[in-house]
């Protein structure tokens, strides 16, 4: 179900990669338009698309336990997904399309 989502572009990087321990930016925007944005909780996940959220994940809950601060340091965007780098050592992809999780990783 989608819901209205007001965006604030300078918030944005239009890159592919954002490390969000030093950057102010808090999501990337990838070649369709869609927007993937760092809450403000630093644990989760929405991607967004003209206004309406696709998909929302907590990717840090939803990966308990593990070594580290429990907020996302990493995002990259790749064709098909969206990768994001949490706690010390952890990554994990979600789907670009519906937010599904694969490849969790942590080490």
């Amino acid at each position: 179900m989608a819901f209205s989502q007001k965006v604030d572009s300078s918030l944005l990087d239009s890159s592919t990669q954002l490390d969000l321990l030093k950057s102010p930016y808090r999501g990337l925007i990838d070649n369709n338009g869609i927007v993937f944005l760092v809450n403000e909780d630093g644990k989760s996940v929405k991607a967004i698309s003209k206004e309406n959220a696709i998909w929302n994940k907590n990717v840090v809950e939803d990966h308990l336990p593990f070594v580290g601060v429990k907020v996302i340091r990493h995002l990259s965007v790749k064709p098909d997904q969206i990768i994001a780098i949490f706690g010390k050592h952890c990554s994990v992809s979600l789907r670009k399309t519906d937010g599904a999780y694969s490849n969790l990783c942590c080490d």
